[in-house]
């Protein structure tokens, strides 16, 4: 029997317990802790931030407070590919999966580069899927996004 949580997680701030692979079209969500426990420095690269792909601010507005509140010291967690569900073709070589408002801030404090943790498909490989968004939200809305700002 899947475990229920409340829709309201999302909104509480603080790290999501749930992820998305982004590496499928599958609404399945997958455990937080499962996916960082198998990120290793190894995953931690130097990259570029005009590498990354954020979304449209006017489409997809962020936050101005919570980019202000951002805590740098954490890596972003990004991953190759050239399709976001959300918002189409990327024409840069990564997207980010979490540290939107990370990245921001850093964009706006004129940071040029930052270590950033390279998820790959394989972090996903014999991850059991925890739990199917459409069951949660009654939703097929797709995004590679954490959720957890809705943003």
């Amino acid at each position: 029997m899947p475990e229920k949580i409340s829709p309201m997680v999302w909104g509480e701030g603080g790290l999501p317990p749930y992820f998305k692979n982004p590496f499928t079209d599958s609404l399945d969500l997958y455990r937080t802790s499962e996916i960082f426990e198998r990120l290793t420095l190894n995953d931690l690269i130097v990259i570029p931030l005009s590498y990354i792909a954020l979304r449209n601010a006017r489409t997809y507005p962020i936050s101005t407070n919570r980019v202000l509140t951002a805590d740098i010291r954490y890596p972003p967690i990004i991953y190759k590919a050239k399709f976001d569900p959300k918002a189409g073709p990327v024409e840069r070589e990564y997207c980010v999966f979490d540290g939107t408002h990370r990245i921001s801030k850093m964009l706006q404090e004129g940071i040029k580069g930052a270590a950033c943790f390279v998820i790959t498909p394989k972090v996903f490989d014999g991850l059991e899927a925890f739990l199917d968004r459409r069951r949660l939200f009654r939703s097929n809305f797709r995004s590679t996004g954490c959720n957890q700002c809705e943003e």
